[in-house]
């Protein structure tokens, strides 16, 4: 390969982060908000009361979100993420496990 058909690191990077964007907007709180007044409405809530809940919904996202800036700046990013690795790896056996006897029965 040449160097003018080889992507260097730049355009890599340009590539990768609009992909990581994109996730980040489809998983989350954010597929949860979009999806507020359709679940409402399916669960038989009026047009007033999902608009008051998804208000209420939207001022909790925002208390812990504060919060969570707290918590990070005094505990650290990293530390964070080892915790929440070490987390996940703990629940997923569990729950394929879970997963695997209720799918057999």
């Amino acid at each position: 390969m040449t160097s003018q058909t080889k992507p260097n690191n730049g355009q890599q990077r340009c590539f990768r982060f609009p992909f990581r964007l994109g996730y980040g907007q489809l998983s989350g709180i954010n597929a949860i908000l979009y999806y507020l007044h359709d679940t409402f409405a399916f669960a038989g809530f009026n047009k007033v009361s999902s608009d008051l809940q998804a208000v209420a919904i939207g001022a909790t996202n925002l208390v812990f979100t504060m919060l969570a800036v707290s918590v990070i700046d005094r505990i650290g990013r990293k530390t964070l993420l080892l915790i929440g690795s070490v987390g996940t790896a703990a629940c997923h056996p569990k729950s394929t496990l879970h997963n695997l006897k209720s799918s057999s029965s």
